[in-house]
C-alpha cells in the first residue's frame, strides 16, 4: 500500500466517523427538543457562542479550504471539504439547538442534551432574580446526589416581565411570607 493510498484512507475513516458522529449529534439533540414539553418561552442561551467557538471556527476554516480547492490550491477534492463543512454545520447546529433555554410549565430546561441542569419548580429550594439587574435569576436546588445546586439564567430583554410572570406563578405561593398584623401598622391614604 503506497503512502498516498494508506493517507487515503486515513482520511475516509476520519470523514466517516466525523460524519457519524455530528449527524448522530444533531438526530439525538433535534430528538431531546421534541420529547421535550411544550414551551411557553424559548431563547438562545447567552453563553452559547462559547460552546460554539469550535464548530464555528471549523465552519469557516473548512470555508476557507473549500474556496482554495475550488481554484485548485488545496490538496483535498472540494467534494471532501464540502462534506467536511456539511459535518461542522451539523455540529454548530447541534450546539446551538442544545443551548436553547425552555421555560415549561414543569420547570427550565438550559440544555436539552444535559437533563442534570433541567430546574423542576417543584425542587427549587430558593430563588432570587438580581434587583437591579433584573434580567438574571439565580435558582437553588438539590440534585440526585443531594448537592445543593445554584443555577443562573439570563434573560433577554424581551422576554423579560414574560418570564418573571411564570416564575412568579410557579414558585410565588411556596415562598410567600404572611406579614403579621401590627396595632401600629397603619395605611397610607
Amino acid at each position: 500500500m503506497s503512502t498516498l493510498a494508506f493517507r487515503d484512507l486515513l482520511f475516509t475513516l476520519a470523514f466517516v466517523g466525523f460524519a457519524g458522529v455530528t449527524t448522530l449529534l444533531l438526530v439525538l439533540t433535534i430528538r431531546n427538543r421534541l420529547r421535550a414539553p411544550q414551551a411557553l418561552l424559548t431563547w438562545t442561551d447567552r453563553k452559547v457562542w462559547r460552546s460554539a467557538v469550535w464548530p464555528a471556527g471549523f465552519v469557516m476554516l473548512m470555508g476557507i479550504c473549500a474556496v482554495l480547492a475550488a481554484d485548485g490550491l488545496h490538496p483535498f477534492a472540494l467534494w471532501q471539504v464540502v462534506g467536511l463543512m456539511v459535518c461542522g454545520m451539523n455540529w454548530l447546529a447541534a450546539v446551538v439547538l442544545a443551548n436553547t433555554v425552555l421555560v415549561t410549565e414543569t420547570g427550565i430546561v438550559t440544555n436539552i442534551n444535559h437533563p442534570e441542569r433541567t430546574i423542576v419548580w417543584e425542587e427549587v429550594a430558593d430563588y432570587f432574580d438580581g434587583g437591579p439587574a433584573p434580567w438574571h435569576y439565580a435558582f437553588f436546588y438539590q440534585d440526585a446526589a443531594n448537592r445543593r445546586i445554584r443555577q443562573d439564567v439570563w434573560v433577554p430583554r424581551p422576554l423579560r416581565r414574560a418570564f418573571g410572570e411564570i416564575v412568579g406563578e410557579a414558585l410565588e405561593h411556596r415562598f410567600e411570607v404572611a406579614t403579621p398584623e401590627s396595632p401600629r401598622r397603619r395605611t397610607l391614604g
